[in-house]
């Protein structure tokens, strides 16, 4: 090849290259993590067989204990991959955009994450609608209000949902809820994947909420943090999202 051939070959941008990379990686993460959730399906499975083989029989009470340890690190385990799954999906596997009420996908996936009685949702001021994929939308509140939820000092907790429209474009959104909260220093690093700020063994959680929920408001061009709860207690997630499609760089 010529030098003046040479200055005719393309060259990629590294911006360009960078996002192919991420798109590579997530294809890569999210067929890992489907292959591996069968071994971790194994793992817990096969404690419940020696289980069944030790019964009636002198076992030490030892070795039963190392079983239900063995299957609770199996579960969080399959759980972890699945988080991982859902963050890998962001993006790619979510369908076309479509504008939903805040209210509406709120109320969608309080009921399906499993909310004891004693927890309350407050939707009386979560007026306004946002721009996402509906799949999107969906992983985004369901791993802020589970947050919410696991996080909750005591057996009971409220969160609530307020929004106000920031011009023609953008939704502020904020959920608040009365719980622990986070303090200022460990704020960001909350966002990290895979970051737990307390043991799992005192709250179960695969750390990958809220940087799902992170991917997902940046994806969409908005902006997200955390902040206080009302009167200084508590967590609020504040956010701005699209009101409408808009074209993100």
């Amino acid at each position: 090849m010529t030098a003046e051939q040479r200055q005719l070959v393309p060259v990629e941008a590294p911006a360009k290259r960078a996002m192919a990379d991420d798109d590579e990686f997530e294809r890569f993460l999210y067929l890992v993590t489907h292959d591996l959730r069968a071994c971790f399906r194994a793992l817990r499975t096969i404690p419940e067989w020696i289980r069944e083989d030790l019964s009636g029989t002198t076992a030490p009470t030892d070795v039963h204990t190392h079983l239900d340890m063995l299957i609770t690190q199996a579960r969080r385990g399959d759980r972890m991959l699945l988080d991982l799954r859902e963050f890998s999906r962001v993006g790619r596997l979510c369908g076309p955009i479509m504008v939903e009420p805040v209210r509406s996908i709120a109320e969608r996936c309080w009921g399906n994450i499993g909310v004891p009685d004693e927890m309350s949702l407050d939707l009386s001021l979560a007026e306004g609608s946002v721009a996402l994929p509906r799949d999107d939308a969906t992983r985004l509140f369901s791993a802020i209000l589970d947050n919410a939820v696991k996080h909750r000092a005591g057996n009971s907790g409220r969160v609530s949902v307020r929004c106000a429209e920031e011009g023609k474009k953008w939704l502020s959104i904020r959920i608040e809820d009365d719980g622990p909260g986070i303090e200022p220093q460990f704020r960001d690093k909350a966002f990290g994947l895979l970051t737990t700020l307390r043991p799992r063994d005192a709250c179960e959680g695969s750390g990958v909420g809220l940087a799902i929920a992170r991917r997902i408001v940046e994806t969409a061009g908005g902006q997200i943090g955390l902040d206080d709860g009302p009167g200084g207690k508590g967590l609020s997630v504040c956010m701005t999202l699209p009101r409408m499609p808009v074209a993100v760089d």
